[in-house]
């Protein structure tokens, strides 16, 4: 499948990504470029947006598009590379779901997940089989 990962999201997350074909803004050159135009762009080559940007669904129209977006809980770099199942998890199931159609899901802290439909108006959310939870990451104490 092929992957994009958004400026919000660091690239070195791709590393875990290896059965996928990935790229990012910095890769394709859009770094600085407005949503909306981002996604025509990203629409175009790439079959998953892969962001951070909780408000992406609600700032820009998803119906129609022709690409799934996965939304992350968080963009930290330590915890994105300390749990990769997750994200691994859902790209795997996106890549056998009904003739890739696309769709909207949004991954918890938890490993809950909710898919949208993007082909669908109404867009009502279901909950999936969860992922794996994500572990924060604990600050050791120095002692005393």
């Amino acid at each position: 499948m092929h992957v994009f990962l958004d400026e919000n999201l660091p690239e070195s997350i791709a590393r875990d990504l290896t059965e996928h074909a990935v790229s990012s803004v910095d890769r394709e050159g859009w770094k600085g470029t407005r949503n909306g135009t981002l996604l025509a762009l990203v629409e175009q080559r790439f079959d998953v947006l892969v962001t951070a940007d909780s408000g992406l669904s609600f700032q820009n129209r998803l119906f129609g598009r022709r690409l799934s977006v996965v939304v992350l809980p968080t963009n930290l770099f330590p915890i994105l590379r300390d749990n990769p199942l997750p994200l691994l998890t859902t790209l795997t199931e996106l890549e056998s779901a009904e003739r890739r159609r696309p769709c909207l899901v949004r991954v918890g802290w938890d490993g809950r997940r909710w898919r949208r439909w993007l082909d669908e108006e109404a867009g009502l959310e279901h909950e999936l089989a969860p992922a794996p939870a994500f572990k924060r990451l604990r600050r050791s104490i120095p002692t005393l």
